[in-house]
């Protein structure tokens, strides 16, 4: 017998390991709603939650899902295309599409918690740190506006026993993130170890 699924529910929506349970974002946390979602979905994605060629499930599932409206469900979905995880067409739905080969590898902190787990094992040695303004180039490359400014921090990362790098890692903080403020002065001057 055919394993059954909730009505409104589409078999290529449905994740591994059963149905998803309702999942609210954090009304009163200062990270944007879509980007909670972005974070979520990506999770999935890379736990193979959802696999490639699979499709997500539809803008409205997600509305319910995650108790958003369907502007920020498609603001999350648009991102999750300019990161290269799913394309979309009109009428055929979300799906997961295989990674792109690139020559650099982007890894995105949207949180503290984020930046804990990116340094776990490793020590970064910072070179530079500097107020920058994106430029053309720049801007595609972070996801900003051309002319934002940003915090550039710039160094090595080395693993804990050994010394010589195992790469070069820039970090890029905006500029107007309330949270910014008095930790420039804290990173301004680097201890000389």
């Amino acid at each position: 017998m055919a394993p059954k699924t909730e009505p409104g529910m589409r078999k290529t929506g449905t994740p591994k390991g059963g149905l998803r349970t309702r999942h609210s974002v954090n009304r009163k946390s200062e990270e944007p709603l879509y980007l909670q979602m972005v974070r979520a979905l990506k999770d999935e994605i890379v736990r193979g939650v959802y696999p490639v060629g699979s499709q997500l499930p539809t803008e409205e599932e997600l509305c319910e899902r995650f108790s958003v409206s369907r502007y920020t469900v498609r603001e999350a979905l648009r991102r999750l295309r300019e990161d290269r995880l799913v394309s979309s067409r009109q009428g055929a739905g979300t799906t997961v599409v295989p990674p792109r080969p690139s020559d650099s590898y982007v890894h995105e902190v949207m949180s503290i918690n984020d930046l804990v787990a990116f340094a776990t094992g490793v020590r970064f040695d910072i070179d530079t740190i500097e107020m920058i303004t994106a430029d053309a180039k720049l801007a595609p490359r972070i996801g900003c506006a051309i002319g934002e400014s940003w915090l550039a921090v710039r160094g090595f990362r080395h693993t804990e026993d050994a010394d010589l790098p195992v790469c070069f890692t820039e970090v890029y903080i905006n500029g107007s993130s309330p949270r910014l403020d008095g930790f420039c002065s804290v990173i301004a001057a680097p201890s000389s170890t």
